[in-house]
């Protein structure tokens, strides 16, 4: 019963040095959070990962040793492409290609600065190094193969942007990053580099296309909604952590 409500993380537990594990489920009573926390301390377990469908005092009765952090609300987006295959016209005037092994140092640095309004970053436990050396490597992981394409924007030769592109498990395209170095920002790069990978997705025969952001990210969000997108859900992240677990 255990593995399919929650497991451990261990590439997870691996990068923070505490060890994470990750509830499955986004709704749970008292009686199963308590099995889960007896769970979490035979496990030794520092941190649980919970996306939640509610967002208040979630149990009248919690445990001594762990205790809840928000850390956030999840917004899900979506938008249905036309059927037109036709490409958006880039407004920003950059130049846009699918990324090179050159470009990799580059992301990642933008990588490093762009993603200040995560869930890691909002947590108190999670170090910023570690924080921002997160993004770096999934950046990284994205353009060596994590992801099915990455686009970068170019500025005279310099990539100064990038949007990463997957297919996910029900067959929608699927935004899985997208960012911009500082200095470019509000100037229609984002929404370039998101019509870019609309014509991709379109190319490839899907029409409808996810991206999942933080209530937080403001800016982000304003883009996705002149896009197009709309709001599906919100949902909200808490993190559990062990009352003496290591910062």
């Amino acid at each position: 019963m255990m593995s399919s409500l929650c497991e451990i993380l261990d590439w997870d537990s691996r990068f923070f040095n505490v060890k994470i594990g990750r509830i499955n489920k986004h709704e749970i009573d008292q009686e199963t959070f308590h099995s889960i926390i007896a769970w979490a301390r035979d496990h030794s377990l520092d941190c649980l990962y919970f996306l939640s469908k509610r967002k208040h005092r979630l149990f009248e009765v919690q445990p001594p040793d762990y205790t809840f952090y928000y850390v956030g609300d999840r917004v899900l987006l979506e938008q249905e492409l036309n059927e037109s295959p036709e490409k958006v016209q880039n407004s920003a005037a950059v130049i846009i290609r699918p990324v090179q092994e050159a470009d990799v140092v580059f992301l990642k640095k933008i990588a490093q600065d762009a993603f200040r309004n995560t869930r890691f970053c909002t947590d108190p436990h999670f170090p910023e190094s570690y924080c921002r050396r997160l993004y770096a490597t999934w950046t990284q992981k994205s353009c060596r193969g994590m992801a099915d394409r990455v686009f970068v924007a170019l500025d005279q030769r310099i990539p100064i942007g990038f949007i990463t592109c997957c297919f996910n498990d029900s067959g929608a395209g699927q935004i899985g990053l997208l960012a911009v170095d500082q200095p470019f920002r509000h100037s229609g790069i984002g929404r370039a580099l998101l019509s870019e990978s609309f014509q991709y997705f379109k190319c490839r025969g899907v029409h409808r296309v996810q991206v999942v952001t933080q209530a937080g990210n403001r800016s982000g969000l304003q883009v996705y909604l002149k896009m197009g997108f709309t709001k599906k859900n919100v949902t909200y992240w808490y993190h559990i952590w062990r009352t003496n677990a290591p910062r």
